[in-house]
């Protein structure tokens, strides 16, 4: 079930940002039309990652992007003390930074692993874009409820 809360959450404002980019820029290059949530992962330097594979059928590629959060952000939503770099600031931020990288995956592949100011700047706004949704506030709601 939180699986694809998060996978919705991701995908709802990947498609409303990317038609909103789509009107201003050149056409999509590596477009997807979805991005896999894959879950929680250990890592030491990392709070989110996004992944893409590449699959040929025929002359069809099919690129897929999945982005995974450090498995911290998971204890956090659990209620287990994580300190302040894993609490519902950081984990919006970190969400905002992984699609930013998804959107920007769609006009060139160079974009996967850069952190340029473009990528800086895209990341600022889907942050704001991310605090107005339900589903921020559900997360919100999730943390404060008492067991």
């Amino acid at each position: 079930m939180l699986q694809d809360f998060f996978e919705h959450a991701i995908n709802k404002v990947y498609q409303n940002y990317r038609a909103m980019i789509f009107l201003a820029h050149s056409p999509l290059s590596i477009a997807s039309s979805y991005i896999k949530f894959g879950g929680w992962e250990m890592s030491y330097n990392w709070k989110g990652r996004t992944r893409t594979t590449k699959e040929v059928v025929g002359s069809i590629e099919i690129i897929t992007k999945t982005i995974h959060f450090n498995y911290k952000y998971a204890l956090w939503l659990m209620k287990v003390d994580t300190g302040k770099e894993y609490d519902l600031f950081h984990f919006v931020r970190t969400l905002a930074h992984e699609i930013a990288h998804c959107l920007l995956l769609d006009y060139n592949s160079k974009y996967l692993n850069q952190h340029t100011e473009s990528h800086r700047k895209l990341t600022d706004q889907l942050e704001l874009y991310l605090w107005t949704l339900p589903e921020i506030k559900e997360l919100t709601n999730l943390q404060l409820d008492v067991n």
